[in-house]
């Protein structure tokens, strides 16, 4: 997941106009949400006996990963568009808004899938 992840979405990154040195450091949400995510959510599935319960203890955390998957998903898809509408220039080098938003959505899809 993470190779095409990083194959598919560096050159992305690079047209919003996000500096080599830094879209390295994007990257590092992946491993980073990893060891924060996956022991909070086990924990908390271990202890789950809320009103979802009859789904079982993992499927309502599941379900909200996967929602959590759409929302980045349409992030990253979008984040071209969303930035023009926050005040993006097409014209400019760097589109920081853009770039933002897609940030946001890149760690929310690491933390959703992990």
């Amino acid at each position: 997941l993470f190779g095409l992840q990083y194959a598919l979405l560096t050159p992305f990154v690079l047209e919003l106009g996000v500096h080599k040195r830094w879209a390295s450091l994007i990257w590092l949400g992946g491993p980073i949400t990893g060891m924060i995510v996956q022991p909070i959510v086990g924990r908390l599935s271990d202890r789950y006996n809320g009103r979802l319960a009859f789904m079982g203890r993992r499927r309502p955390f599941l379900l909200a990963a996967s929602l959590v998957c759409v929302v980045s998903q349409l992030l990253v898809g979008n984040c071209v568009d969303l930035g023009h509408l926050l005040g993006d220039s097409p014209k400019a080098s760097l589109k920081v808004r853009s770039a933002i938003i897609f940030v946001l959505g890149f760690w929310l899809l690491d933390a959703g899938s992990n």
